[in-house]
């Protein structure tokens, strides 16, 4: 935006537009091309993947599907002495502490859109964008209307989002940010003019944006620069671990599917446990430790099939991650619960 306010003064008529766009396109690509290489998105296709929320083909063809060519473990089969259904809840159970709503939305929006423009940025993108729609007519005011109506849209229906599931995530406000980030410039701009205007000094107005920018950046350096997903590392740990062939072939059962990140297994997420646990191919479970050790019937099952069948050979934690949160791998051992299974005269059903 700063080359398009350049572009716009040095041209005029057709070329005017003509700059006003490339200059816009540019840096549109400058902020989404770093993100797709790290991303690894080479392909339109992947592009369409990745704005669909699809994963990448690399990833579905790592991610295990039963199949009809073994049973699932029902849940009345017995596995020991404890004659309790076998229960495969995606998730733990736990007591919500979402709240929903209009205003609980509201407020939920505003906080993670500052979180997403990381306070002073998002600033200098809101004055710009006053700053741009207050003045003379022009293609680039009517760029920008486009853009902020697209934005109004996209605001309404997170806002609707956050009131109806009592969640939002900066995540979800991330496409705002390519598109709007560029007139943080002007506001820098129209910030160093107020404040040359009313205090003497002998830097230029260009010179005082400038120190407008750095200083803004500096103030989402230590957010940024901070370690994200601290509680993530024991499953990295655990996925580098399964990583190594040494410790035999085999598909995995996570119950967040994370190691599949970085396994290069087949990975089966905890939706297909039943299936995961009767498959003779699977040959590791992770679990965090608090899965095993709560009171819940999920978690009485978790551990009655791996103390059937399984053994545990390795556990991953950080100083920054709580006790429960600690990741466990396990060995699975099917021919151990096919013996189980047998002893107790409950053969799995068919698909």
């Amino acid at each position: 935006v700063f080359i398009e306010h350049r572009a716009w003064r040095s041209f005029g008529g057709l070329r005017q537009a003509a700059a006003s766009l490339g200059a816009f396109t540019t840096g549109w690509l400058l902020v989404l091309l770093p993100v797709f290489a790290l991303a690894e998105v080479r392909t339109p296709h992947d592009v369409a993947d990745r704005l669909l929320g699809h994963p990448t083909r690399e990833l579905s063809a790592l991610t295990a599907e039963p199949t009809a060519q073994h049973a699932a473990l029902p849940p009345s089969a017995t596995v020991d002495a404890d004659a309790a259904p076998l229960v495969f809840d995606a998730r733990e159970p736990a007591p919500s502490s979402r709240q929903r709503g209009a205003v609980a939305g509201l407020l939920t929006l505003v906080d993670e859109l500052l979180a997403t423009f990381h306070f002073a940025v998002g600033a200098l993108v809101a004055v710009g964008i006053v700053a741009a729609l207050r003045g003379r007519p022009s293609t680039e005011r009517t760029w920008l209307r486009f853009i902020v109506i697209l934005a109004v849209l996209y605001l309404t229906a997170t806002w609707w989002l956050a009131a109806r599931e009592g969640y939002l995530s900066s995540r979800h406000l991330a496409a705002l940010v390519p598109a709007t980030v560029g007139w943080a410039w002007l506001g820098a701009e129209v910030i160093a003019a107020w404040i040359t205007a009313n205090w003497p000094t002998r830097r230029s107005c260009h010179q005082v944006a400038a120190m407008c920018v750095v200083a803004a950046l500096a103030i989402c350096l230590p957010r940024t620069a901070a370690p994200q997903h601290a509680s993530r590392a024991p499953h990295r740990q655990a996925g580098r671990w399964l990583a190594d062939t040494r410790h035999g072939a085999g598909a995995v059962l996570d119950s967040r599917g994370w190691t599949g990140l970085y396994s290069d297994r087949a990975t089966y997420a905890y939706n297909d446990a039943a299936f995961a646990f009767a498959d003779p191919g699977l040959a590791f479970v992770v679990v965090e430790r608090r899965e095993i050790e709560s009171e819940s019937q999920r978690a009485r099952t978790l551990r009655r099939l791996l103390g059937v069948a399984a053994e545990p050979v390795a556990s991953f934690t950080t100083e920054d991650v709580r006790h429960q949160r600690d990741v466990l791998l396990y060995r699975w051992h099917g021919e151990r619960l096919d013996a189980a299974l047998a002893a107790h005269l409950t053969p799995p059903t068919t698909r």
